[in-house]
């Protein structure tokens, strides 16, 4: 009988060839629904964030309007939440431009404020938001909402 030789692989070269290494067949977990959270206020971003990954979710976080749309033009997410109240550039104005933009055209943007009047709402209407949340989210409002999301892939605009 043939003796067999065995190559001990290093670990380095191990971690570089693993992908190749990896049956194709194997299933995969799928890319988790990516969610922009636009909040000025940090400790209601991070909590909000927390609900959003609790769900399953990315979560990323912007604190302004102008970074919410760096942001968007990056990620492509699948759902914005956005606080109206926003300094500089209000949450209506960031609205307004990510539907113009193709990065987040196909998103689902909810308003996520303290500001829930008629008023506002008609506001957030105009500005094209997709469903209005009032302030403190809760988890079950926000599977409900996330199940609005559209099957389309937000990357194929």
């Amino acid at each position: 009988m043939d003796q067999m030789e065995i190559a001990i692989m290093p670990t380095s070269d191990v971690q570089k060839y693993l992908p190749f290494l990896m049956k194709s067949s194997e299933p995969r977990e799928a890319t988790p629904p990516r969610v922009l959270i636009v909040d000025d206020d940090k400790d209601s971003a991070f909590v909000l964030s927390a609900m959003v990954e609790m769900l399953g979710y990315k979560a990323s976080i912007a604190y302004s309007g102008p970074m919410a749309i760096d942001m968007a033009r990056r990620m492509h997410p699948h759902v914005v939440l956005l606080d109206i109240g926003l300094p500089g550039m209000n949450g209506y104005e960031v609205c307004e431009k990510l539907k113009n933009e193709i990065s987040a055209r196909s998103s689902l943007i909810i308003a996520h404020t303290g500001w829930d009047g008629a008023q506002h709402r008609a506001l957030a209407d105009k500005a094209g938001f997709d469903s209005h949340m009032p302030k403190p989210a809760n988890i079950q409002t926000l599977k409900n909402l996330f199940d609005k999301i559209p099957n389309q892939n937000p990357d194929a605009a």
